[in-house]
């Protein structure tokens, strides 16, 4: 089978500007997968100087520094080559793969105070997601798991316990879900009970 772009374990996933919380979880892991590149991106990198902050020559780069010089660049490289034209022009100039993510991550999760915003809006819709007509629980599943996953991007934590209690109470009041949701309140843990686990009891009991 021929691997679709973004699909590859040999090349990092593509973004193009859609569902940044999902793309950087991805390229996390692909970084993650070359442990010294990852640290760059997360550490940062400047070039060698002498005791006079001047830059050494590369003649007199030790081994390690040239370790270093390398990982930037192949962590640079992948981020790049994981961006579509129009997603790396919007970044702008940048002088580290460190700078680079960096910069990305402001510009698709914003700032402290654009943070907030969304989330509260996410909040929002958490708080009123209800099950669509015509939709399947495993829809609805899926609708709440992006909300979360917008969350997590982030930064914010959501307890246990609400995360269930949103999830049953967007099902609707009828002769399918109303003794589903009412059993499941009473003889469950929602503080311990995970979502993929109620999901997978109320797809069956869709059927």
């Amino acid at each position: 089978m021929t691997l679709q772009e973004g699909y590859s374990t040999t090349r990092p996933p593509l973004f193009t500007g859609d569902d940044f919380g999902y793309w950087k979880g991805r390229m996390e892991a692909y970084l993650q997968t070359h442990f010294e590149v990852w640290m760059i991106v997360k550490t940062g990198f400047q070039l060698p100087s002498d005791s006079a902050g001047k830059p050494l020559p590369y003649e007199d780069w030790d081994a390690s520094c040239i370790k270093k010089v390398e990982a930037n660049a192949k962590a640079t490289c992948t981020l790049q080559c994981g961006l579509s034209k129009e997603e790396l022009n919007r970044v702008g100039p940048f002088n580290s793969a460190k700078e680079l993510w960096e910069k990305l991550i402001e510009l698709h999760e914003g700032t402290s105070d654009t943070k907030v915003s969304k989330r509260d809006l996410i909040f929002n819709k958490l708080f009123n997601i209800k099950l669509q007509e015509g939709e399947t629980a495993a829809q609805l599943h899926a609708r709440i798991q992006d909300l979360l996953n917008g969350l997590h991007a982030i930064g914010q934590k959501v307890d246990n316990r609400d995360i269930i209690r949103y999830s049953l109470n967007a099902f609707p009041r009828n002769t399918l879900w109303a003794s589903m949701v009412d059993a499941y309140k009473v003889s469950k843990d929602l503080s311990t009970i995970k979502l993929n686990e109620l999901f997978s009891e109320f797809e069956l009991h869709e059927q």
